[in-house]
């Protein structure tokens, strides 16, 4: 497809006015404890497969949460079901449902996550007054737009809901996102910046949201006749936490088949991550085997998708 030089100014123009925005954003002051922290748990079985990556690698659904602008890279609109068991017995759940016009793309998802078997205790003894469950839950929509050819944007508004016992807070979050096909053959590079917003007070005061920069590159390459592979990495870095670097590869031997791996560095609890994607007429199942180091156990992903 030809681009004009016009046609790419604009692009330009509107590019450096979206990671102003993103900066501006980021330069906020940081004031309260930090909370709701389910928000860095993650989404999509491919993606915690190929050890987190996703700011240039999502394409479906799953794109809502790492990168909303590649939500019009889906040729076709999808939807996505997640169970995620953690370590620890905590689950979590991600229903997301994308809609595609020619130059749009819309999808509202919900993730709830469950903290079970919390002690209650009033004083100092062995056992428990009592055992109490924590429930959190971000449900909002992501909006995409290609500006011009290569170049995609989109935002992302959450409600957000956190519960410990009889204490509650809530609020909203907000992300933005870009993606850029570079002049490379298969490149693909993706920025976005994720949880801006402000809750209510929990207990005494208000917490900070996870507020998280994310930056990444996917390389896919044609193999010939034994399939294709793409390459992925990403760069994270979270309010008040130490940067993470985390990459993946994945193998598409044949045409039902996806095998995955990833590495995740700078988080203590985790490192080598693996799982396999299937598809059959629009119909995708995938897997992720998370082991959690410090005897933490071991986390499973199951992603349910299908073509609309």
């Amino acid at each position: 497809m030809y681009v004009s030089k016009g046609d790419r100014a604009t692009g330009t123009r509107h590019l450096k006015l979206w990671l102003l925005v993103i900066l501006t954003a980021l330069s906020a002051p940081v004031m309260a404890a930090p909370g709701f922290t389910f928000l860095q748990i993650g989404v999509g079985a491919r993606e915690g497969a190929m050890g987190g990556v996703g700011a240039a690698l999502s394409t479906g659904p799953s794109a809502a949460y790492f990168n909303p602008a590649n939500l019009t890279l889906a040729k076709r609109g999808g939807a996505l079901l997640m169970l995620n068991r953690h370590f620890a017995d905590i689950t979590s759940q991600y229903l997301a449902v994308t809609m595609r016009s020619s130059s749009w793309a819309i999808t509202p998802h919900y993730l709830g996550t469950t903290v079970p078997g919390i002690e209650l205790r009033d004083r100092p003894t062995q056992e428990p007054v009592a055992l109490f469950d924590s429930r959190n839950a971000a449900l909002g929509v992501s909006v995409a737009r290609e500006l011009y050819a290569g170049l995609l944007v989109g935002a992302t508004v959450n409600y957000l809901y956190e519960k410990i016992y009889i204490e509650a807070s809530d609020g909203w979050g907000f992300d933005f996102g870009a993606s850029w096909a570079a002049p490379i053959s298969g490149l693909r590079l993706g920025a976005a910046v994720q949880n801006l917003g402000q809750a209510s007070k929990f207990v005494a005061e208000a917490p900070d949201l996870p507020t998280l920069l994310r930056g990444g590159a996917a390389f896919t390459k044609s193999l010939g006749r034994f399939g294709e592979a793409t390459i992925a990495a990403d760069w994270l870095s979270v309010r008040d936490q130490s940067p993470e670097q985390r990459f993946g590869l994945e193998l598409a031997t044949l045409t039902i088949l996806r095998l995955r791996g990833g590495f995740i560095n700078g988080v203590e609890a985790l490192d080598a991550t693996a799982g396999f994607g299937l598809f059959y007429r629009g119909l995708q199942f995938d897997y992720a085997y998370i082991p959690f180091r410090e005897e933490l156990g071991e986390g499973h992903r199951f992603a349910f998708g299908v073509e609309l």
